[in-house]
């Protein structure tokens, strides 16, 4: 099972974020930069780490190949 959860604004950080991320087993954050920007933030606001980041940041979005594979990778190092 996979769920995803979108965050549109990221600043501030949407209310009850940090319940959400709370339930979840494994959390693998997407981002298309260099940086982890988001990352760092939503880890900073909700006090939750984020211990898997896939990070993208030739200009190009991600493939649903690419991304599945790079999530499924992460989730495995996870167990």
């Amino acid at each position: 099972d996979v769920a995803m959860l979108h965050f549109s604004q990221v600043f501030p950080v949407p209310t009850g974020a940090a319940a959400l991320l709370e339930k979840a087993e494994h959390i693998v954050s997407v981002e298309n930069n260099s940086s982890a920007q988001f990352t760092r933030l939503l880890a900073t606001e909700t006090g939750i780490p984020i211990r898997h980041t896939i990070l993208k940041y030739d200009g190009l979005p991600f493939s649903v190949e690419e991304l599945a594979e790079r999530l499924s990778s992460a989730v495995k190092e996870g167990k």
